[in-house]
């Protein structure tokens, strides 16, 4: 590769590197839908459990191969699925 002369020497501004700072990026993304893993992972179990207790009682976003499973959902089979306990203690 040749280097770009002028008059015999390089131009002044040759190798002249600007760094400008920028700030990190504070993007908050909330999903709506999740993958069946993540989904899985946000219930606290593990993919076999989601597929046996779960999958069949929830809606998903199917495209192709996608499955996505909406986070309304999980958190509408979560609360339908809650049992109060009750200390016997108190």
């Amino acid at each position: 590769m040749a280097t770009p002369h002028v008059g015999g020497r390089l131009p002044r501004n040759w190798g002249l590197i600007v760094s400008i700072e920028l700030p990190p990026a504070s993007v908050v993304v909330n999903p709506i839908a999740l993958a069946k893993p993540q989904a899985a992972a946000v219930l606290g179990m593990s993919v076999d459990s989601f597929d046996r207790y779960v999958g069949p009682h929830v809606r998903c976003v199917r495209r192709g191969r996608l499955r996505l499973y909406p986070v309304r959902e999980l958190e509408r089979w979560a609360a339908e699925n809650a049992e109060r306990i009750f200390d016997d203690a108190a």
